[in-house]
């Protein structure tokens, strides 16, 4: 049984990360803006926004997928022409399997925002980035290992591997278009393409491209029941190689407590819930509560409904984001009731 653990593990790791070269996703799509799209980088009300982002993916399996993510953005200019420019930073790491085959990288984003008019704007962004892929094959079982009695560590793998540790830079770039409605939520619409020069990875083969990855992604926020209430509908679809990701789905906000959404004189507390549908994957229902408009906290959970529920019980896996935004200066403010 433990021998068709480890080779579910490899077979699962080598279609994600070798045959089709695809990237990994989070759930949670409003809580890694930057990570999507370098062209939000700084576009908020604040002068801050952090977010961290934990995703376990396949948990039924031991030792399956672990994701950690970190960004940090901030606008480095704001109101003055028009413009505003933007920066930001992202870090991720994800650890898949026994063999703690590692995807670490670190991406730099900056954008320009250009107002069109008081209720338009439109921001484009670029990234350089740097990925570091490793492995550690030594805890791994292979069926050359099988002496047709029981499994033999002292036998050869005869399995041919061509690094365990590579390195590449990478290019990203994105534009995200903003229209406000009379209400102060905006339409949000963005297109970001990742991996523009196509870099060599080569952990698992001798010879394979990370494929350029298109991303469309949207959303918008309609009010209802005395600004109380919202409903928020969202989309995502990315396209890499041969792989297309197609996800939509609704939160609904409710406002507790007094507010007052033109002032900010009030600290409200807002809860979000509902869930989104990925194609062909999982049912992802999700919640998240934000505090004095400044923290966030969400989870989310994808339940399996792809080839692989039998395999996996239906458990996709469980992820975890915290977010916090905000002012430099706690002095009297105007606030948005953008939160995330």
């Amino acid at each position: 049984m433990k021998n068709k653990l480890y080779i579910i593990l490899m077979v699962m790791f080598v279609l994600a990360s070798n045959a089709e070269s695809q990237d990994i996703h989070f759930s949670q799509m409003v809580m890694t803006p930057t990570y999507i799209n370098p062209g939000a980088a700084g576009t908020f009300a604040g002068d801050f926004r952090g977010i961290l982002n934990f995703k376990e993916q396949f948990s039924s399996f031991n030792n399956a997928f672990k994701t950690y993510h970190g960004s940090f953005d901030l606008p480095l200019t704001k109101n003055r022409r028009y413009k505003a420019l933007g920066a930001g930073v992202d870090l991720f790491q994800d650890v898949a399997g026994d063999s703690k085959t590692k995807t670490t990288s670190i991406n730099l984003s900056i954008s320009q925002t250009i107002q069109f008019a008081s209720y338009a704007d439109l921001s484009l962004g670029v990234s350089l980035g740097y990925t570091q892929y490793s492995a550690n094959y030594a805890d791994l079982m292979w069926d050359a290992q099988y002496n047709g009695i029981d499994y033999d560590e002292t036998l050869p793998t005869q399995e041919i591997f061509f690094g365990r540790s590579q390195g590449h830079f990478d290019f990203a770039a994105g534009l995200f278009y903003r229209y406000f409605d009379y209400d102060g939520f905006p339409y949000e619409i963005g297109l970001s393409v990742s991996h523009l020069s196509t870099p060599s990875i080569g952990v698992l083969s001798a010879e394979d491209e990370l494929p350029m990855k298109i991303v469309l992604h949207g959303k918008k926020e309609f009010e209802m029941y005395n600004d109380r209430w919202g409903l928020i509908p969202m989309f995502f679809v990315a396209n890499q190689r041969q792989a297309l990701e197609i996800n939509g789905g609704m939160l609904v906000r409710n406002d507790i407590g007094l507010h007052s959404k033109y002032t900010g004189y009030y600290k409200n507390t807002t809860i979000y819930f509902g869930g989104s549908f990925r194609y062909g994957d999982a049912i992802i229902p999700q919640f998240y509560i934000n505090l004095k408009e400044k923290y966030t906290l969400g989870l989310s959970y994808d339940i399996n409904i792809s080839n692989l529920s039998v395999a996996s019980r239906y458990r996709g896996g469980l992820e975890v984001s915290f977010s916090m935004a905000g002012f430099f200066t706690e002095k009297y403010r105007v606030i948005s009731p953008i939160t995330f």
